[in-house]
């Protein structure tokens, strides 16, 4: 079971929408660190959503005004899910540290 407490961000989507969601791992980074290899991105529980495209961020992004660099961040597909329901999505990710990390974040998708 996974604790609500540890989800890192809520998002929402219309049942018929194809969104894309960009997560950022900049606040776990170390200085020179950044997201290697590729990631995985699953649902978390059922399979209701079509998850696809998932990658390292190959661009800076601005999300609420605040810049994510480049291999900070993953971006993904995701569509699918039945209205009135919430989804939770597991982002894994290795990192250029050495040793190597693998980082892992949680969130909440809620179908609208």
């Amino acid at each position: 079971m996974i604790d609500p407490t540890q989800l890192i961000n809520t998002t929402s989507k219309n049942a018929g929408e194809t969104r894309t969601i960009i997560v950022s791992f900049s606040d776990e980074l170390c200085t020179g660190e950044v997201l290697d290899g590729d990631p995985t991105v699953t649902e978390y529980g059922t399979s209701a959503l079509t998850i696809t495209d998932a990658a390292k961020t190959s661009k800076d992004w601005i999300i609420r005004g605040q810049t994510i660099p480049a291999s900070e961040a993953v971006e993904f597909s995701v569509s699918g899910g039945t209205a009135r329901n919430d989804y939770t999505i597991r982002i894994t990710v290795a990192t250029t540290a050495s040793p190597i990390q693998t980082l892992v974040k949680e969130m909440r998708l809620h179908v609208i």
